[in-house]
């Protein structure tokens, strides 16, 4: 059921455990769950914490906040797949505007 994964998915993004979102977002697709736009707002969100949270650790933590930033585009993107009628809304754009901007990447 969408719902659990996504209560599952808000504990990864409390504790800023982009790995185990991950994990749970493979094991949706698997198990032929579809997403929703709960589903994909807070993965977003799940990656923009964590990447916010490398980068203040330190200089030698923005390869990871990159890589957080780039994870968010990637799900970003996938909200416009045909078919599955999800609808980004202010705060997905807002996450993705601002993966964008530190990545400097406009595409």
């Amino acid at each position: 059921d969408v719902d659990i994964y996504n209560d599952a998915l808000a504990a990864c993004s409390n504790s800023k455990d982009m790995h185990l979102a991950l994990a749970l977002l493979d094991d949706m697709a698997r198990m032929g769950v579809s997403p929703d736009q709960r589903t994909f707002k807070v993965a977003m969100l799940t990656y923009h914490r964590a990447a916010e949270a490398a980068e203040r650790k330190s200089r030698h933590h923005i390869n990871r906040a990159n890589l957080a930033r780039r994870e968010v585009l990637k799900i970003f993107k996938l909200m416009d797949v045909p078919g599955l009628g999800v609808e980004p809304d202010f705060r997905s754009f807002e996450m993705a505007l601002v993966a964008a901007a530190k990545l400097g990447d406009w595409d």
